[in-house]
């Protein structure tokens, strides 16, 4: 007979006692590994949770082992499972639901890469800036656009086949600028836009109808003739700042969300008035003739750091945010007019870099972050992209042949170029010309117009009054000998490993095709192809049910 109270049994009931404590404290340990690694990747309101919770329950949790408090680990461990769950990104890189996000599939053919020119509007007098998003919630991408000369802004409806319908939104004396956010975070894209004549700032709140109408409201009216605007959360607070640049006054500012999109001016630099050497109160220069901003973390800090472009002294410069947003000016180069700035990781190595349109040297270079190059003295390493460009005026990036490297475009106003710069995957870069008669292109922008999973082009040109887009298309050429029934296959790779199906989705020669919907085999219909010389024209889809690419194919028989 065994005495609960003998030594042996009270030997084993604390060994197994201290076991359950150690696997607790390892499952407890590996689980908020696990829910930190999630907090960590999320942007926004997780990030000030994550920089916390899994240290102080690391604590917790040894202190309920050493203690010996069986309900303390119980309830360190329930904490631990909860946030972990509620940490999980949702299907459309929200917070919350668990879902994990769909990726498009991608062809396996070596394709390339063609744009085609779409007018949206050639009556916008002056047309200066255009941006896109989803303003009607319907699904589909719309734009938005500033012309200087007619003073106006407007919104274009896209009515999901991208035929876009101008809507005039109002008079904006000598709009330049426009940017697109939910400015009031209520789930619908606003607008932002600096008009240079009444030196004024606005946004326009979407009230989130069907067909929305837009209410301006004025931020400040006093941004001597300002030139730009930009939207980012400052001050980390979890709302929407606005940024402006103004050439007049020589300023950088920004402007702050008191969360219920009220606003408060911040100065980042400006022309003092009673100073002769443009300087702001910490002493450093002024941005003369302020012509652009950005936002990025530059320095990897966790905190938004500033950028801006200045044509009359001729800077380059980013403004690094002490995390309370004292700002310190750090002079990229000088050397050139600047028109346009944009912050991307171009090298893929984890930090910001930063692209440039240098006007007066007809020059697009862009700036690699040296931050975590051991030995380095500089901050930037400026490489040039190319001087094969005729006043650059507005620069951007993205991976448009989708190869997983980042590529540049950039739009130069007297040569009425629109071009972009394959990246080889070594940050060498590749100049083709996409569009050489926008009369005074001023602004090129990059979003999904079509909805087929890569990055289309947007551009304002100032003297033909025109809003366009560019349709990125993925063009694959093929040779098939004469009586040759099967073209060949051409499959997708998808990154979740969906079901995907095939089908001809259009082409001049559609109807002298099939496709098999499941191995994507293509054949040619009626016995083959027979005469040597003919070329064909098609398209061919692939889907996932959620999204679908597509393939042009042109077929030359031989």
């Amino acid at each position: 007979m065994v005495i609960l109270g003998s030594p042996c049994c009270f030997s084993q009931y604390m060994q197994l006692k201290k076991f359950y404590y150690v696997f607790g404290l390892a499952l407890a340990l590996l689980m908020i590994s696990v829910m930190n690694g999630f907090i960590l990747s999320r942007a926004g309101r997780y990030q000030d949770i994550g920089r916390w919770v899994p240290v102080h329950l690391y604590g917790v949790v040894v202190n309920t082992i050493v203690e010996g408090d069986k309900l303390r680990l119980a309830v360190a461990l329930i904490v631990v499972i909860l946030l972990s769950a509620c940490s999980q990104p949702d299907s459309s890189g929200g917070e919350g639901s668990g879902v994990a996000v769909n990726s498009y599939p991608r062809w396996q053919a070596e394709y390339d890469i063609a744009f085609s020119y779409n007018a949206v509007s050639t009556t916008a007098v002056g047309a200066y800036a255009v941006a896109a998003a989803d303003l009607d919630g319907d699904g589909d991408i719309d734009l938005a656009s500033v012309s200087r000369d007619e003073d106006l802004v407007k919104w274009y409806e896209n009515d999901g086949q991208q035929n876009f319908t101008a809507i005039r939104l109002a008079r904006a004396d000598g709009a330049i600028s426009i940017h697109v956010s939910d400015v009031d975070q209520d789930g619908d894209y606003d607008l932002v836009t600096a008009s240079y004549v009444d030196d004024t700032v606005a946004w326009f709140e979407n009230d989130g109808a069907e067909e929305p109408d837009f209410t301006r409201r004025i931020v400040v009216s006093n941004a001597d003739s300002v030139r730009s605007v930009f939207v980012a959360d400052v001050d980390g607070d979890q709302d929407k700042d606005l940024l402006s640049a103004s050439f007049q006054d020589d300023s950088i500012r920004w402007y702050e969300n008191n969360g219920q999109a009220s606003f408060t001016t911040q100065t980042v630099v400006e022309l003092q008035q009673d100073s002769t050497d443009d300087t702001d109160s910490s002493g450093s220069s002024a941005a003369d003739g302020a012509y652009a901003v950005h936002a990025a973390d530059i320095d990897g800090d966790g905190d938004i750091d500033l950028m801006s472009a200045s044509q009359n002294d001729d800077i380059v410069a980013w403004y690094e945010n002490d995390g309370d947003e004292n700002f310190t000016k750090h002079i990229i180069e000088q050397g050139s007019s600047v028109l346009s700035v944009y912050a991307q990781d171009i090298d893929s190595d984890g930090d910001t870099d930063i692209v440039a349109a240098l006007d007066d040297d007809d020059t697009v270079v862009w700036y690699r972050n040296m931050s975590d190059v051991e030995g380095s003295d500089d901050f930037f390493l400026k490489r040039t992209v190319t001087t094969d460009v005729d006043r650059p005026a507005s620069v951007s990036a993205t991976d448009f042949d989708r190869d997983g490297d980042v590529d540049l475009i950039s739009a130069s106003s007297r040569d009425n170029t629109i071009a972009w710069y394959s990246n080889n995957g070594a940050n060498y870069f590749t100049k083709i010309d996409i569009y050489n008669e926008a009369e005074f292109v001023l602004m090129v922008g990059v979003a999904d117009i079509d909805g087929d999973g890569d990055a289309d082009l947007m551009s304002a040109s100032y003297s033909d009054n025109t809003i366009a887009w560019y349709e990125n298309r993925s063009v694959y050429s093929v040779e098939v000998n004469a009586g040759e029934t099967i073209v060949g296959t051409f499959a997708a790779d998808d990154a979740d490993v969906d079901t995907l199906s095939y089908t001809i989705a259009g082409g001049a020669n559609a109807a002298d095709f099939e496709i098999d919907e499941t191995t994507a085999e293509l054949s040619f219909l009626l016995g083959g192809a027979t005469v040597a010389g003919e070329t064909y024209y098609l398209t061919i889809a692939a889907s996932d049910s959620e999204y679908t690419i597509y393939l042009e194919l042109v077929v030359e028989v031989i």
